[in-house]
């Protein structure tokens, strides 16, 4: 299923509004009026940055979308009105974490990460603003990077796991330069998340999205000591041991 931002953002502004906790539920945008100063509670939907991360799959990338819910009460009483933005801000988490935003998200990537309340004494108004990020699969043909006039294909793999997808494309260390990489499948994923690429653009290496390792293909004579691989000379799954001994794995 391919969405967009602006689907998933309505499938937000309409999920908040069938909560029937708000005064008025609308998405920040220019040119549209501030739905009623003096509706409360109200709900803000705020678009951010989105970043786009390579999979293995050349006709897919993977899209994660940031942004922002700002509520806000007025009242008389200060503590009164401290009191329902916050537990608003916790019913709108618990609403808004670990969905599927009308079945085009994945859901482990879907995530409320920060928060923060002020109170206004001199307004009447206490807020919170909640900071979220939304993810999906898109076509690469819908705007990826590597679809762009002038920019080349990036070869080095992205990592992802359910916390955290960045567009930081990182080589995976040599020995002794550091910590591997830690990369973790998501649940209902079939798209591989990462991939180390020859010099001809072959994957020789792929860990797919429900977190399975797909060994690269080398000849026992080229495969580095103490590592698996699947050895083009023997047809099989192998181990070469530190002293260059090659023992088959099935």
């Amino acid at each position: 299923m391919c969405v967009s931002d602006r689907e998933v953002y309505d499938t937000i502004v309409s999920a908040l509004a069938a909560t029937r906790s708000f005064g008025a539920v609308l998405i920040d945008e220019p040119g549209r009026g501030p739905g009623g100063p003096s509706a409360s509670p109200r709900a803000v939907v705020s678009p951010g940055p989105w970043t786009d991360d390579l999979t293995d799959d050349p006709e897919i990338a993977l899209r994660r979308v940031s942004y922002r819910v700002t509520i806000s009460v007025r009242g008389d009483d200060p503590r009164a009105r401290s009191c329902q933005a916050d537990r608003l801000s916790r019913a709108v988490s618990a609403l808004l974490e670990g969905a599927d935003f009308g079945g085009g998200c994945i859901p482990a990537l879907s995530r409320i990460y920060r928060g923060e309340s002020q109170a206004s004494a001199g307004g009447g108004k206490a807020t919170c603003e909640l900071v979220g990020s939304f993810s999906y699969f898109l076509p690469e043909s819908s705007g990826f990077a590597s679809d762009l006039p002038g920019v080349p294909p990036i070869e080095e793999p992205a990592f992802v796991d359910e916390s955290n997808v960045s567009n930081r494309r990182r080589s995976i260390p040599a020995a002794g330069d550091g910590p591997a990489p830690e990369v973790r499948g998501v649940p209902g994923t079939r798209a591989r998340l990462t991939s180390n690429r020859g010099p001809g653009g072959s994957t020789t290496v792929g860990i797919l999205g429900g977190g399975a390792f797909r060994p690269p293909t080398i000849a026992d004579p080229a495969a580095a000591d103490d590592s698996i691989y699947f050895s083009s000379t023997s047809g099989r799954l192998v181990y070469k041991d530190g002293a260059g001994s090659v023992h088959p794995l099935y």
